[in-house]
């Protein structure tokens, strides 16, 4: 799999936060339910055979290389992690976490746990800003998620208004929620790979790959009352859109998204009815999107015309690539839907027909099939010294105001010490990568 770039970030919980409880966790452990929080240490395997909880005022530390693996659950109800407290995993580049299924379970698009959902104590959608939820992944590799809910299913009644709907990988149900999402790798999930509803918000440095499937799915979906940063990422085939915007409605506060230096390719492809393909905004977000690279994505930038307008937002300098007619008049005139989407203008965004504007990847084929889920471990995503897209980009000083959480960053009590993580610094070039 191709290198992640590197860029250091940190998370904070103004709450004061209770130290993990001194658990010595042996390198094999079970888990059968029930509330959990302390250490699971450095290279353990933990096998998870149902649900659990991180109650409030509680921490999950999980160390560098442990393996967790989720399995069936024998009552046929997917296995879901609730976080009240804080769930807190620190792989490294070289010893990553990793979230992942018995080698039997695996596929493509095994959906056979539902995923990870912080809430705030008490009924969804009141105001509970006591102790919310915090959310840290650094180096996880996270895959097979997104199982269909069931009636005993907590997010059957929480996220999701029914059973039989599939879950995110990742999600907050917490207005003043914390989550940073730091060079991880999502694949191989049936549905979303991040959506979130509320909070404040640093994703940066990740992988997308195989998100979703022919009815669904987006790399990362926000909406509700966000403070968001997502930059340095990579999307490889979602099957809607790689990154949904939203605020969902003129009664809450505007989400603040700034989006920049992301890499989309194939955004909408393997998805028959895909309504947005590459970047969508919806209602009442403040947006700043630039210097992305969007190649073969099915659809432009779009924007919905529902009220409210988005007036705010501003779209500029991003590279357009699409090696069909039909790919590339799409992506100039947008996908006018049932949803009545209009196509925003990018600002000095570098668009053209079939075949033109090449980025000069240092290896990828232009022509793989819009439908292919899965990366190759020979592609390289960085640009050739002669790409156009490496000065395209807007200056990082014009980008860097409207970043949300690169001068203060969040902050969280890890172990009982304030740890700070803030967003990387926009750069030059159009997407996640400039030259190796």
């Amino acid at each position: 799999m191709m290198a992640l770039a590197i860029s250091m970030f940190s998370c904070n919980d103004e709450n004061e936060t209770p130290e993990p409880d001194p658990i010595t966790t042996p390198s094999e452990l079970t888990i059968l339910g029930g509330a959990i929080s302390g250490v699971w240490e450095k290279n353990s395997v933990v096998d998870v055979f149902a649900s659990f909880e991180i109650p409030a005022n509680k921490q999950l530390i999980i160390e560098e290389g442990v393996t967790v693996v989720i399995h069936p659950n024998a009552q046929d109800v997917p296995v879901e992690i609730m976080v009240y407290g804080d769930l807190i995993c620190l792989g490294t580049a070289d010893n990553m976490i990793e979230f992942t299924v018995p080698d039997e379970q695996k596929s493509s698009n095994a959906a056979t746990w539902g995923g990870i959902f912080g809430s705030e104590l008490g009924t969804f959608g009141t105001n509970n800003v006591t102790n919310p939820p915090c959310i840290v992944m650094q180096y996880v590799k996270i895959g097979y998620a997104g199982a269909l809910t069931t009636a005993n299913s907590y997010t059957a009644h929480t996220y999701k208004s029914e059973a039989g709907k599939a879950v995110p990988a990742i999600n907050t149900m917490a207005q003043h929620s914390k989550v940073i999402v730091q060079h991880c790798h999502f694949h191989s999930t049936f549905s979303d790979g991040i959506s979130q509803l509320g909070g404040d918000m640093i994703i940066s440095n990740n992988i997308f790959e195989n998100i979703g499937t022919i009815v669904g799915g987006e790399g990362i979906n926000v909406k509700d009352r966000e403070v968001v940063d997502i930059a340095y990422n990579v999307f490889y085939s979602p099957a809607n859109s790689c990154v949904k915007l939203s605020g969902t409605n003129a009664s809450l506060t505007p989400g603040i998204f700034a989006v920049y230096n992301n890499t989309c390719i194939n955004g909408g492809g393997r998805r028959t009815d895909s309504y947005y393909g590459s970047f969508g905004l919806e209602s009442n977000c403040k947006s700043s999107v630039y210097n992305n690279l969007l190649v073969n994505c099915a659809y432009g930038i779009n924007e919905s015309t529902g009220s409210p307008k988005n007036d705010a937002s501003f779209i500029g300098y991003n590279w357009y690539y699409a090696h069909t007619e039909e790919l590339a008049e799409q992506q100039e005139d947008g996908y006018h839907c049932p949803r009545n989407n209009d196509v925003i203008p990018d600002v000095n965004g570098v668009k053209g027909g079939a075949g033109e504007h090449n980025p000069l990847f240092v290896n990828y084929p232009l022509n793989t099939p819009t439908t292919t889920g899965l990366i190759s471990s020979s592609w390289n995503f960085h640009l050739q010294a002669g790409s156009g897209a490496l000065t395209a980009g807007a200056e990082p000083g014009v980008i860097s105001p409207k970043v949300n959480w690169l001068t203060n960053g969040l902050t969280v009590k890890i172990n009982g010490q304030d740890r700070t993580f803030k967003s990387p610094a926009p750069s030059k070039y159009c997407g996640a990568f400039g030259t190796n």
